[in-house]
């Protein structure tokens, strides 16, 4: 037995890693609602996602790949058809996740992190790095161009 739930509100992963479980949040539409209820059918300004809820990683990718090889786009026309990957689930395409990029973004202009929040970024930071992966530091729009972008 697998001991795993589904989830579909948007930010249950981070209280997940607060319990010690471990959740995924999908793109839309890459898990069927067929069969299930959805709060939020019919509003798309806000799209909801079916998730799946573990004790361990491999749970998760049990249930998603059970889930993707049923083929739900044959019975649901807004599940993605996007067969299970293999390859990409190891990260062929990027040396098995030997080496990685990751984009940091300490401000985003808008509000100011607190310190406590730009401590965990500088530490998870360094130790990707010790690991043998990439940190890049983003820079969020400013002035005049953030807000032609956001009127």
């Amino acid at each position: 037995m697998l001991p795993l739930t589904c989830h579909s509100p948007p930010r249950n992963s981070v209280p997940a890693a607060f319990c010690g479980i471990y959740a995924l949040r999908p793109s839309y539409n890459r898990i069927p609602f067929c069969g299930t209820s959805n709060a939020m059918q019919g509003f798309e300004g806000i799209q909801s996602v079916l998730g799946p809820l573990s004790v361990s990683v491999d749970g998760l990718k049990t249930f998603f790949k059970a889930i993707i090889d049923t083929e739900p786009w044959r019975y649901d026309p807004l599940a993605l058809y996007m067969p299970w990957n293999e390859e990409a689930y190891q990260l062929a395409e990027h040396g098995g996740g030997r080496s990685l990029c990751f984009g940091f973004n300490r401000n985003n202009g808008v509000v100011k992190p607190d310190p406590p929040y730009l401590r965990a970024l500088d530490t998870l930071e360094a130790a990707l790095v010790a690991q043998g992966h990439t940190g890049a530091s983003r820079s969020s729009l400013q002035g005049p161009e953030r807000s032609r972008r956001w009127n």
